[in-house]
């Protein structure tokens, strides 16, 4: 008899086939004759998303994770792919 219970709901095998929308930026530079009247040579305003989406039927949080030891007692150690975003202005003088 086992001591040990599936508290996750792991079963063998799993599919871990995943579709990730890892990398997006969108950028805009700023019409020269607005920048003129403002004595700035360029300027871009820019928008930036990191491991945005992932698409899955993975029960566990990252099917991309190097955790052999997913639904064990080691499952603490699988975590998700942190979400991060960036906003920013590239001036030029």
């Amino acid at each position: 008899m086992s001591n040990r219970s599936n508290v996750y709901g792991y079963g063998f095998p799993s599919n871990a086939s995943f579709t990730r929308l890892k990398d997006v930026t969108l950028s805009y530079n700023m019409p020269q004759n607005t920048l003129n009247k403002l004595g700035i040579n360029g300027a871009t305003v820019y928008v930036s998303g990191r491991n945005l989406y992932t698409w899955t039927n993975w029960i566990g949080w990252d099917p991309e994770a190097r955790d052999i030891t997913r639904g064990s007692d080691n499952a603490h150690l699988n975590y998700p792919m942190v979400r991060t975003y960036v906003l920013g202005v590239n001036l030029t003088f």
